[in-house]
């Protein structure tokens, strides 16, 4: 009788964690999505649990993730809300595979490293020479390291040109 009730009892507590984690599971309806003023068809949409780091109009910059997004605003893991309104930017960590991790990385370090041995060599057959095609080799692994790092380091996004707003669908 006794180990009937614990059982009993331990189902029923059991029921009510996974009840309460449901519930509690909600905070957001939204996703946040940011959409190009001039071309309203560059959507992206973001994910809550996505790293962002955005700079208000006092100038104090916060760096968090997304807990809940509303309305008008955002509520970070910091426990700061953000109102759409007073946000003079926003950089968000964009998730890449493996595979574009190691390309951005291989880009950033080959692109820096080529660079220290092409550039002279451009210079000398400029002057020397008399020839401006070398000056290819340079840009190429300029780009590449550049390229490779603004992959890494994500999109910043100017509310001049981009328009946040909540949206219940995620696509």
């Amino acid at each position: 009788m006794i180990l009937n009730f614990k059982l009993n009892l331990f189902i029923f507590l059991i029921a009510i964690l996974f009840q309460s984690e449901n519930l509690f599971a909600q905070d957001s309806l939204y996703h946040l999505q940011i959409s190009r003023i001039a071309n309203a068809k560059m959507i992206k949409q973001v994910d809550l649990n996505s790293y962002f780091k955005v700079k208000p109009h006092d100038g104090k910059k916060l760096k968090a993730k997304f807990a809940a997004i509303g309305d008008d605003f955002i509520i970070s893991t910091t426990n700061d809300t953000i109102y759409f309104g007073d946000i003079k930017w926003i950089k968000l960590k964009m998730k890449i595979s493996g595979l574009a991790n190691a390309a951005a990385i291989t880009g950033v370090f080959a692109g820096t490293y080529l660079s220290f041995g092409t550039v002279p060599m451009a210079l000398y057959f400029i002057a020397i020479e008399g020839v401006i095609w070398p000056v290819i080799a340079p840009v190429a692994t300029l780009s590449a390291s550049i390229i490779g790092f603004r992959v890494l380091a994500g999109r910043r996004y100017h509310t001049k040109k981009w328009k946040l707003e909540p949206s219940s669908q995620f696509n």
